[in-house]
């Protein structure tokens, strides 16, 4: 048996041989030592919570505290899901990135020198390459009659470009691929690349790297 004193107030307590002194305090709540024999009620120190009264802590807590707390939870992962999802399924999208160009329509490899503005709209295709202020280069969607076409690829020769039959043509002012992806009600759908001659090397960048996603509106 050992003998611990308490002290703060003297108390005396008796413990067995195998009780550890620092699992009791007195119950004025002094620390024990060691001390003589005779023996007196002992408080044990109050354990750490466990899991089970952290449980129990929280099904005591008022009902509107823990519904408020999950309405701020259900609230925060709606945020996020909005930002994720809506930048996925977020329509009429454009992206650069580096030395590409890709909107809802087509998709090209950017010249490095130029940039690229997208007006394109639900119902036209219509993209804009510049440099610096000056525009060099456009790619257009239109529905042409078949008089307007003849007379638009007169002279032209014929390539393919994104897998459809164009016709390239150019002249002092201007160096075209007329690329035919349909025809509507005797209308033939076309999309034109147009740019400056003196930006032929461009212009071949974006002819030759050319995909059409999905078939562009014609105003």
């Amino acid at each position: 048996m050992v003998i611990a004193k308490c002290a703060k107030c003297g108390k005396e307590y008796e413990l067995k041989a195998n009780d550890k002194l620092s699992d009791f305090q007195c119950e004025c709540g002094g620390e024990l030592t060691s001390n003589e024999m005779t023996s007196a009620t002992l408080k044990t120190k109050k354990p750490n919570k466990t899991p089970k009264d952290i449980r129990e802590d929280w099904d005591k807590q008022s009902k509107n505290k823990k519904i408020g707390i999950g309405i701020l939870g259900v609230c925060c992962i709606g945020i996020i899901l909005i930002v994720v999802f809506g930048g996925l399924f977020s329509p009429n999208k454009t992206t650069s990135s580096g030395n590409s160009f890709q909107n809802q329509y087509i998709s090209f490899t950017k010249p490095s020198d130029l940039t690229v503005t997208d007006n394109s709209t639900s119902s036209q295709l219509d993209v804009i390459l510049l440099d610096g202020s000056n525009i060099v280069g456009e790619i257009q969607s239109n529905g042409m009659n078949p008089s307007s076409y003849s007379a638009a690829v007169s002279g032209g020769k014929s390539i393919t470009v994104a897998g459809k039959p164009t016709i390239e043509t150019s002249d002092s002012d201007n160096l075209d691929a007329w690329i035919t992806y349909g025809n509507s009600q005797g209308y033939r759908l076309v999309m034109d690349i147009n740019f400056d001659p003196s930006n032929s090397a461009d212009y071949n960048i974006v002819k030759n790297s050319l995909t059409i996603k999905q078939s562009p509106p014609t105003p």
